[in-house]
C-alpha cells in the first residue's frame, strides 16, 4: 500500500464501516473503551461549572457517580494502548519478509495527519477561545511531541492529542525493537515474549522510581481540583469569558492569594507533568499488548488442551480481575483514608500494568481458537455485536472533536 494511499484511510474506513476486521472484538473493545473516555470528557466539561472546594456543591460533586467517573475513567486509556501495542506486532511478526521498517513508521505518522486537519478545521471555523493566537500553540501538536511540552502551551480544543503523541512515540521504539528481535536477530517467538516480559517488570520499577507521593498526592489533592484548571487555568479563564458566562469556579483572586490552593495547583500539575503523560511512565499497556500478540501466535503453534491446571489458572485469574474491579468500583470516603507512601506508591505504579493485564487477558479469551480452554464465547458475542464496527472505525475522529464540541453545546449551545 502507498504512503499516500494513507492519508485517505478514514475515507477508506468511511466506505467500508459495517466490514468487520480480521480480529473483530477488537472493535467492540475499543468502542466500549471510546464511549467511556467521551462520557469522562463530557463530565469534565459539566464540572467546570460547579463551584470547587471547599464550596459545598464541590463537597456534594464528590458524593456522586460523575466523581467516580473522573476518579477511574482515565485508565480505560490503557485499552487504547494496548490495542496499539497488539496490533503493531502481531502486523510486525507476521508479515516481517521484505518489511521496510522506516516506511512503516512514516505510514503510521501519516494515519494522524486526516484527524488533525479535521479538528484544525473546526477551530478555523468556529474560534479557539483557549488560544492567545500564538503560531506555537497550533504547531506544538504536528509533529506529536506534545507530551513533552509546556502545558501552558496546549490548546484546550487539542487537548486530546497528547495521546495521539504518546501512541506515536511509543509505535516507533516499539518498531524498531520487534523488527530487530524478529528480523535482525532472528529471535523465536518464546525468546521475544521473555524479553518483552522484562521490559513490563522494568515499567514497575521506572514508575516506582519516579513517582513521589507527596509531591504528587493525588488521593488528596485531586479531589480538590478540577484536572483542566490545574493544567492551565489561564486557559480556562479565557474559556469562560469568551463564552459569556456568569462566573468562573474559582475567581483570580482566590488563585492568587490562596496558598493552599496554589501548592495544590502546583502538586497535581506536578503529577500531570512528570507522571501521566512522559512516554517513559506510560508504555507499560503497549507491551502488553506486545506480550499479547506473541502469546496469541504462541498459542496458534500449540493450542492448549482443557485440563485441570488450566482451568485453575483461568480460576485464579478470574478472581484477581473480580478483586480489583470491585476496589475500583467502590466509592471511597478519600478525605478519611490514610494510607501509607509506600502503599500509595505502590498503587499508583502498577494499576495501570494490572488494568492492561485484565482487559488484555478478557480479549485473548476472545482471540484464541475454540479448542482452547480460555475461549470465551459469550464474551466473544459480545465484543462482535454489529454495531461496535462503524463506531470503532470512526472512534480517532471522534475523539479528536468530541471534548471541542462538547464544550460548544454546553457553553454556547442547547445543553
Amino acid at each position: 500500500m502507498s504512503s499516500s494511499s494513507f492519508i485517505f484511510q478514514p475515507l477508506k474506513d468511511f466506505n467500508c464501516l459495517f466490514k468487520s476486521n480480521k480480529f473483530s472484538t477488537i472493535d467492540g473493545l475499543r468502542t466500549s473503551a471510546h464511549l467511556s473516555l467521551v462520557y469522562l470528557h463530557i463530565v469534565m466539561v459539566f464540572v467546570l461549572l460547579i463551584p470547587m472546594y471547599p464550596n459545598k456543591e464541590w463537597l456534594e460533586y464528590l458524593k456522586t457517580n460523575s466523581f467516580l467517573v473522573t476518579s477511574y475513567a482515565p485508565l480505560i486509556l490503557e485499552i487504547f494502548f494496548l490495542l496499539t501495542g497488539f496490533l503493531l506486532t502481531y502486523q510486525t511478526l507476521t508479515i516481517k519478509e521484505n518489511i521496510n521498517i522506516y516506511l512503516f513508521i512514516f505510514k503510521r505518522f501519516l494515519r494522524y495527519l486526516p484527524g488533525l486537519g479535521l479538528i484544525y478545521l473546526y477551530i478555523f471555523i468556529f474560534d479557539d477561545s483557549s488560544m492567545n493566537k500564538n503560531w506555537i500553540q497550533y504547531f506544538i501538536h504536528l509533529p506529536l511531541i506534545q507530551n513533552y511540552i509546556n502545558t501552558d502551551y496546549w490548546s484546550l480544543s487539542l487537548i486530546a492529542t497528547w495521546s495521539n503523541s504518546l501512541d506515536f512515540q511509543v509505535y516507533i521504539l516499539l518498531s524498531i525493537l520487534i523488527y530487530f528481535l524478529s528480523i535482525k536477530y532472528k529471535l523465536n517467538l518464546r525468546q521475544i515474549y521473555d524479553i518483552l516480559y522484562i521490559l513490563l517488570l522494568s515499567s514497575f520499577c521506572v514508575c516506582f522510581y519516579c513517582f513521589d507521593s507527596r509531591t504528587m498526592n493525588t488521593k488528596k489533592e485531586g479531589v480538590q481540583l478540577h484536572p483542566l484548571i490545574a493544567l492551565n487555568y489561564t486557559q480556562v479563564k479565557i474559556y469562560f469569558e469568551f463564552n459569556n458566562l456568569p462566573s468562573l469556579s474559582i475567581n483570580e483572586t482566590t488563585v492568587t492569594n490562596d496558598l493552599n490552593y496554589l501548592q495544590s495547583s502546583i502538586i497535581l500539575k506536578n503529577h500531570l507533568k512528570y507522571y501521566y503523560y512522559p512516554l517513559h511512565i506510560r508504555y507499560s499497556s503497549f507491551i502488553v499488548g506486545s506480550l499479547l500478540a506473541v502469546k496469541l501466535l504462541l498459542s496458534g503453534h500449540n493450542i492448549q488442551n482443557n485440563n485441570t491446571f488450566s482451568r485453575f489458572k483461568k480460576l485464579i485469574y478470574g478472581i484477581l480481575m473480580c478483586c480489583l474491579f470491585l476496589s475500583i468500583i467502590r466509592q471511597l470516603k478519600i478525605t478519611q483514608l490514610k494510607p501509607s507512601e509506600i502503599m500509595i506508591t505502590i498503587v499508583m505504579c502498577s494499576i495501570r500494568q494490572l488494568i492492561s493485564i485484565i482487559f488484555a487477558f478478557l480479549l485473548y479469551t476472545t482471540l484464541v481458537d475454540k479448542q482452547h480452554s480460555y475461549h470465551n464465547k459469550y464474551l466473544k458475542q459480545i465484543l462482535c455485536f454489529h454495531i461496535f464496527t462503524p463506531l470503532a472505525k470512526l472512534s480517532y475522529s471522534v475523539y479528536l472533536l468530541h471534548f471541542r464540541i462538547a464544550s460548544d453545546l454546553v457553553y454556547k449551545g442547547p445543553l
